[in-house]
């Protein structure tokens, strides 16, 4: 994984029930504090998602929103950045132009 200045790229986000101890799992295997205000942008559509920003709902410090979603107030909140891959591809080709 790519890691520079609080951002990493990652294959996936590791969630696969939509469980908030799935999601405190992933920040801890990641290195991240529970007081790192930690942003995941996951790539869009699917079930996938949906079950991602479930395991975060309960989570502190924790923000999950797609690539579509991507915006500057949420960048600038986040200590810790953390992309999946596909996500990463879509926003290079988005703002390619």
């Amino acid at each position: 994984s790519y890691q520079n200045s609080g951002l990493q790229a990652i294959k996936k986000v590791a969630v696969e029930e939509g469980k908030s101890k799935e999601m405190v799992a992933q920040v801890a295997s990641l290195g991240f504090s529970t007081a790192d205000r930690v942003l995941f942008i996951t790539a869009v559509g699917g079930g996938k998602g949906n079950l991602i920003a479930r395991a975060a709902a309960n989570v502190v410090n924790v923000k999950v929103i797609d690539s579509n979603g991507l915006n500057v107030k949420d960048l600038l909140q986040a200590d810790q950045i953390v992309v999946e891959e596909v996500a990463l591809k879509a926003i290079e080709e988005r703002f390619a132009a």
